[in-house]
């Protein structure tokens, strides 16, 4: 078992706040934090992927000039952007507190001026440092193209014209949607340094709901043409989780499940993608005051019927607020239980009969607190906070159950 501030370093001093994780496909895990102006980059260490961090600063984020961003000052909101494989510096979109503006600011470590923007909904990084984003403007959006020499082009987009909505920009594909009665039909199109692809998008499917009207979350994962999607239409009515995968043919047919709750975490490994989310929790039928937690996972493979798989319930009120992760095929669940970090590791079907495993706790009479888990391939790292002295350490699990703390660059 790991003991925090003695055998693992902190990455940085506490800042309060839970990180903001790099969309994934991009290959790597960049986790930022915006009020400290700092960003943790993880790479291949010694014990194996995300095993090592390097921290840059990123100043700028946390004082965002009001004449910049409207002129009322503050900051709204703060996201890393998809990037390509390959690509060399982060991306980090600032958007003002009236959304009508935003910043594009490149963390390279030298620190230029960032490029100004409009009110940018969906954007993505090219390996070569080109930066695509789809604007919001009057009657819908147009494609703003960003280079590293820091010129700015600017192409209407008519298919993206009212009511369409743009959902994400990731693996070189803009999603959107239209809303048509009670339905939503999904839509694709190529990205590539140069804008959006020519020719006609690609119309994944519809989706049928009671309340078309409510966000639909892209989650992307993959890459180049073998890609898993799941777009999660969340409702007070229900969630509905749509489904598709790229192949060098192309999209295959949309697939629609319905789930009891919010999506937690995606993957996609061995030619399935997955969908995780935590049923809720209820009263135990022998013990009322102990909540039973059940994990539920919508399996996707490859030319075949998606099915939903479902874990016995899991008694434990203690589990309440706990992560649930997807490692491939195996689901990870952690939890803080002063004055330690357990968790609970095994195949989807068979989660309830593991056992659950103390992998860290603080030194001394620190406490720790759990501040998110990021899983990326059959890895986790468990970011965490500890009271005393104040900092921000995080641990690293694979699909095997081993825990080492994460190595800090000098």
């Amino acid at each position: 078992m790991i003991c925090v501030g003695k055998d693992s370093s902190a990455l940085l001093e506490s800042p309060l706040e839970h990180p903001i994780d790099l969309p994934e496909p991009s290959g790597r895990l960049a986790l930022l934090f915006p009020s400290a102006q700092q960003l943790c980059l993880f790479g291949d260490g010694p014990a194996g992927p995300l095993s090592r961090a390097s921290v840059r600063n990123v100043p700028g984020l946390g004082l965002v000039d009001a004449d910049d961003l409207g002129g009322t000052g503050g900051l709204q909101s703060c996201w890393l952007l998809a990037e390509e494989a390959g690509a060399v510096d982060p991306h980090v979109l600032v958007v003002g507190p009236d959304r009508s503006r935003s910043q594009l600011h490149r963390v390279d470590g030298r620190g230029p001026r960032p490029i100004a923007l409009g009110e940018a909904v969906a954007a993505q990084a090219f390996a070569d440092g080109t930066v695509v984003v789809a604007e919001r403007e009057h009657g819908g959006h147009a494609i703003t193209i960003a280079t590293p020499d820091r010129r700015i082009r600017r192409a209407p987009a008519p298919q993206l014209a009212y009511p369409a909505d743009v959902l994400a920009m990731a693996g070189g594909w803009l999603f959107w949607s239209r809303r048509a009665g009670g339905r939503r039909a999904l839509f694709a199109q190529r990205v590539d340094p140069a804008g959006l692809a020519p020719g006609p998008p690609v119309a994944l499917g519809e989706v049928a709901l009671e309340a078309p009207d409510y966000p639909c979350h892209i989650k992307l994962r993959g890459a180049g043409n073998d890609l898993f999607l799941a777009a999660v239409f969340a409702s007070p009515r229900g969630t509905a989780i749509a489904t598709t995968s790229l192949r060098p043919a192309g999209w295959g047919p949309l697939s629609v499940q319905a789930a009891e709750n919010v999506f937690v975490d995606v993957s996609y490994a061995g030619r399935t993608g997955r969908v995780a989310w935590r049923v809720r929790d209820l009263p135990s039928p022998n013990d009322p005051a102990i909540e039973e937690g059940q994990v539920a996972v919508l399996e996707a493979p490859a030319g075949g019927p998606p099915r939903v798989v479902r874990c016995p319930p899991i008694p434990g009120v203690h589990r309440v607020g706990s992560s649930i992760n997807l490692l491939g095929d195996r689901v990870l669940s952690v939890w803080p239980d002063r004055p330690e970090l357990m968790a609970r590791l095994g195949p989807i079907g068979a989660l309830d009969r593991q056992p659950d495993e103390p992998i860290a706790r603080a030194d001394g009479r620190a406490d720790l607190s759990l501040r998110g888990v990021y899983a990326r391939g059959r890895q986790a790292v468990v970011v965490v906070e500890l009271s005393r002295p104040r900092g921000v350490h995080a641990i690293r699990i694979d699909a095997d159950g081993r825990a080492s703390p994460v190595e800090l660059d000098a």
